[in-house]
């Protein structure tokens, strides 16, 4: 009895076992698998590194475009949440401890970005990087300091004394002036935001008001103790403060008093603020109740601190943070976050002994501590590098498998690059705008470099030490003298001496009127410089590495053995030498190939090629992380793909080379 036929699905199916299986079961595959694997761990400890370097660079990637018209703060918002920058209090880090001396440091401040410190001692102000860097001692007063603050845009600060004295200086530590005026110790300082005029309150019941080159404005009378504090209102026109004598008043900086608020203690903090109903001002009275005003003087909220949820000690210190948003207190070693709000704790911080002082920067995102000890330290918001990293590979590591059942392939993978911070556009249109230019430059030297040095390396291995060969080595040896950047700039002083070549850029100013052909021929015209300063140096290596590996391969007893058989010299060359004296041009050829798009910046740097190195160089200048860690990945691949390649290629090229040997 004859058996069915097979059906059509086995008749397809079998022979596709068939392949799976020898494949699955191919050293091929076992040996792609295994550097795929290696691959993909270094590109993420590579990214890891990088954004390791980023982050020790000074500043903030983030902060720098804060002022930048380009970049909403509702974007740099948004950035902020996807690197989890400046989010929360309770992951917090500690960035340095000052090294003070003992017993030395009576006032802290930190300027508006909170990269800089000043401490101020027993007549000396001290500055700092708030990374622990000391940078300079500034003398000058005569009494211990009592009073420290910086301007808002962080280029002056001030520092009031028990000498009576105020001096203004700027951020670098130059004294600008020295003011008097004040007949007893200065207590507070405060700066406008407008950066015009700023004011001090002192322990001889008045406030002066200063512009920003010292010369005295006004000064307020009318409180009955000592002052504590002030502050001025965002717009700059009214100014608030507190004193020892139970009472907060409101002036307008022309020296008019608004309102008295009255307090059954000391204030000890003032803030303006705003709700639904307008403007209003927060008071603290003895470090015990919060108090919330409008400026005509109704109150709208008293709030003891002491019931807040697990401050179980004495408050000692309660402070407004500049976000207007969140304030501070701090009972023994414990320092506490709070939203004004809801008056929830958003994080915990503790000192190293019980706290004396608490200042944080404008931007919300460091703190200072002065603890019992004398000690200083500085924290920050939750800047978890492995956190940062975390939320950046999960964004590029995004895939909707979903899409694959419903056909949709091209949408299976849904990673994310990020928005340039520089440009305001997704890193990807950036990075794939600039790749056909920088592959047409890479490929035009790469066939130049290969296209002649490998034949040029042959005539000098078969016309060993004869004037060919002679010539060729003096050629390679001034190729490889000049570094790039040099033929650079050698090239471009021809550029500009003579008229037969353009300067710089990749096409002419009336590149858009010419025809098909003559666009082309304007391209080639610009790339002819660029595409040299990147050969010269390249083919004058290629070329040794081709004539030092064919001469050893002439050497061998097996080409001696093909001449005595009477083959004739080419094909002695150029089947049996040329073909084993290529294996080490085929490792360089991969890491060629991973160097394409990022080995031309040098070459589009000088002649303002518009190319992706030249754009990364500029992205790592601006700190632009989505920009840098997109080129990073990208090069990282090719690194990969490239050498991956090359091993593959040795297998096929030389029988001798099993892949299993290739580490």
């Amino acid at each position: 009895m004859r058996s069915p036929p097979p059906s059509i699905g086995r008749q397809w199916l079998q022979p596709l076992l068939t392949w799976v299986t020898a494949v699955l079961g191919s050293e091929l595959l076992g040996y792609t698998l295994k550097r795929i694997f290696e691959g993909v761990l270094t590109l993420l400890l590579a990214s890891l590194l990088t954004f390791y370097i980023v982050d020790l660079a000074p500043g903030d990637y983030l902060d720098q475009f804060k002022n930048n018209p380009q970049m909403s703060q509702e974007r740099l918002e948004e950035l902020r949440q996807e690197f989890g920058l400046g989010t929360t209090w309770s992951d917090r880090s500690l960035v340095s401890t000052l090294k003070t001396p003992k017993a030395d440091v009576r006032a802290i401040a930190l300027s508006p970005d909170g990269n800089l410190v000043i401490s101020g001692g027993a007549k000396e102000v001290k500055l700092w990087e708030a990374t622990g860097t000391f940078l300079k001692t500034l003398p000058g007063h005569q009494g211990s300091i009592t009073a420290l603050a910086f301007s808002d845009d962080g280029e002056i600060f001030a520092s009031g004394s028990a000498d009576k004295t105020i001096r203004l200086w700027q951020k670098n530590g130059t004294l600008l002036k020295t003011l008097s005026g004040h007949s007893a110790k200065i207590t507070t300082l405060a700066f406008s935001g407008d950066g015009k005029t700023f004011t001090s309150g002192s322990a001889d019941k008045t406030i002066k008001l200063w512009d920003i080159k010292g010369t005295l404005l006004t000064t307020l009378t009318g409180h009955q103790g000592e002052i504590t504090t002030v502050t001025f209102s965002p717009d700059g026109e009214t100014l608030a403060s507190g004193s020892t004598d139970k009472t907060a008043k409101l002036w307008k900086v022309d020296g008019t008093l608004l309102h008295t608020f009255n307090h059954e203690a000391v204030v000890t903090a003032v803030q303006f603020n705003q709700n639904q109903e307008g403007p209003t001002l927060n008071t603290v009275a003895n470090q015990q109740t919060l108090l919330t005003w409008t400026l005509a003087g109704k109150r709208l909220q008293n709030q003891d601190l002491r019931q807040l949820p697990q401050q179980a000690q004495p408050i000692t210190t309660v402070q407004f943070s500049p976000d207007r948003e969140t304030f501070i207190t701090s009972a023994d070693r414990t320092l506490r976050l709070w939203s004004l709000k809801e008056s929830k704790a958003l994080g915990t911080i503790q000192g190293r002994a019980s706290l004396l002082q608490v200042q944080v920067a404008d931007n919300g995102e460091r703190l200072a501590l002065i603890n019992a000890d004398r000690s200083v330290q500085i924290w920050q918001k939750d800047r978890s590098l492995i956190k940062q990293y975390g939320l950046w590979l999960q964004n590029i590591l995004t895939f909707d498998v979903s899409q694959l059942w419903k056909g949709n392939w091209r949408q299976v993978y849904q990673g994310d690059f990020g928005e340039s911070f520089t440009y305001q556009r997704p890193v990807t249109d950036l990075i794939w705008e600039r790749v056909p230019n920088t592959l047409l430059l890479a490929l035009a030297s790469l066939v130049i470099n290969w296209g002649i040095a490998i034949p040029l390396g042959i005539i000098g291995a078969v016309n060993q030490d004869g004037w060919s060969d002679r010539s060729l080595r003096v050629l390679s040896y001034l190729g490889q003298g000049f570094p790039s950047f040099i033929t650079a700039l050698l090239l471009l002083f021809l550029a500009q001496s003579t008229p037969l070549f353009p300067v710089g850029d990749m096409t002419s100013i009336d590149h858009a009127d010419l025809n098909g052909v003559g666009k082309v021929l304007d391209v080639a015209w610009h790339m002819i410089l660029p595409t040299l300063a990147l050969s010269i140096s390249g083919f004058a290596g290629l070329q040794r590495i081709t004539r030092g590996n064919l001469l050893d391969v002439l050497r061998q007893n097996y080409i001696q053995t093909a001449r005595a058989k009477g083959l004739p010299e080419n094909k002695v060359i150029y089947v049996h030498a040329l073909r084993n004296a290529v294996n080490p041009l085929i490792t360089l050829l991969g890491f060629e190939f991973s160097s394409l798009l990022g080995g031309a910046f040098i070459a589009e740097f000088f002649f303002n090629w518009p190319g992706l190195g030249q754009l990364l160089l500029k992205a790592v200048q601006a700190q632009d992380l989505y920009l840098v860690m997109a080129g990073l990945m990208m090069g990282a691949v090719m690194l990969i793909v490239g050498n991956l390649l090359a091993d593959l290629l040795l297998a096929v090229v030389d029988p001798r080379i099993k892949l299993s040997n290739i580490n």
